[in-house]
């Protein structure tokens, strides 16, 4: 059952592996884009400082050569914007042409951009002492040897930090790359699994569809013998029916000779009870006859007997003692045999 299973599953797992990879791809390809992104707008915004630190020095210079219409102003508004655009870099915020940077991450790369910073922020201090007074520039030798060389180490600082992030982008791409070959790979590795077992299971699908074909034939080879084996079993039970349908009437005959014989055999039986009856009346009645003749004559000779033996026994003397217990034997014989002759004559209980 959990191979079943595990054959049922394999493609829509395999399908849902593919879309996450593919998802993961695009994710990751949307990350790298956006970090790239990120990183070349921090290069622009880089060089949009440069461009104002130069624009701030070009301005400053042409002003202390007494150049007209140039505003302190103006000159300070290229400063500030460069010190904006560091803090954009370093901290994350809006940068030129409303585009918002990311904070820097790399703990090189916010070094680098912290030194910066510091440096612009000395070279806006020496720009102030170098634009004391009115408007017109207090020339000092020191402070312009300073505001050079601040000028210049902002503009290495600042190159440095363009390296920083180019390496950053290099590294970027050589991560995505690698990661896009990976997941390329690992994309063409489950395509050719997904192929491979695509092709077996059509494989096997073509066996199985040869082998439910050769099965079909069988059946249908096998549905031939089964028609032919149930004609010839319609014949059998036709015939088998014709017979039984016979022996069914022959039966039924049998039972209406067997009925006729039964009514004439209960016939019989009730011409034989009324004679029973017949007869055993006719036996009660000559039992009854036969009992009150025996009764009437039998009786009466016993009772008569019975009288003259005590006639006898009063005749005879009392000398002739032997004599007399005779007699009273005979007397006392006879009383149970006149009983037994009255109990015989006399009916008996549910007769006739």
């Amino acid at each position: 059952m959990r191979k079943t299973v595990m054959r049922k599953l394999w493609m829509p797992a395999s399908i849902l592996l593919l879309g996450m990879l593919a998802g993961g791809l695009l994710l990751w390809t949307k990350r790298i884009n956006e970090k790239e992104r990120m990183n070349y707008m921090t290069d622009d915004a880089i060089m949009h400082m440069q461009m104002h630190t130069v624009t701030f020095h070009l301005h400053l210079d042409e002003l202390i050569a007494g150049q007209a219409g140039i505003e302190m102003r103006d000159l300070r508004g290229d400063l500030d914007r460069t010190v904006v655009l560091i803090d954009a870099i370093l901290h994350g915020g809006e940068a030129e042409h409303g585009v918002v940077l990311a904070a820097l991450t790399g703990p090189e790369a916010r070094r680098q951009a912290e030194k910066t910073k510091a440096l612009l922020l000395q070279f806006r201090k020496t720009a102030d002492e170098h634009l004391q007074g009115s408007g017109r520039p207090a020339i000092s030798t020191a402070v312009d040897r300073r505001f050079e060389e601040l000028y210049r180490k902002i503009f290495v600082e600042a190159h440095a930090l363009e390296k920083i992030v180019d390496a950053e982008k290099v590294r970027i791409q050589a991560k995505s790359r690698s990661l896009f070959v990976g997941i390329l790979a690992v994309w063409a590795l489950v395509v050719g699994v997904f192929t491979l077992g695509l092709s077996y299971k059509e494989a096997r699908r073509r066996a199985a569809d040869k082998a439910l074909h050769e099965a079909n034939e069988r059946l249908e080879a096998q549905a031939g013998e089964l028609r032919e084996h149930r004609e010839h079993l319609a014949e059998i039970v036709g015939k088998r029916t014709e017979e039984l349908k016979a022996a069914n009437e022959s039966l039924s005959h049998e039972i209406a000779e067997h009925m006729c014989t039964e009514e004439v055999l209960m016939e019989s039986r009730d011409h034989l009870r009324r004679l029973s009856k017949n007869i055993l009346s006719a036996q009660e009645t000559e039992r009854r006859r036969i009992a009150r003749e025996l009764h009437d004559q039998l009786g009466q000779d016993l009772t008569l007997m019975k009288l003259q033996v005590r006639a006898i026994q009063r005749e005879v003397r009392e000398e002739r003692e032997p004599v007399r217990e005779d007699c009273e034997d005979v007397l006392q014989s006879l009383d149970p045999a006149i009983e037994n002759v009255r109990r015989i004559s006399r009916p008996q209980p549910g007769s006739p």
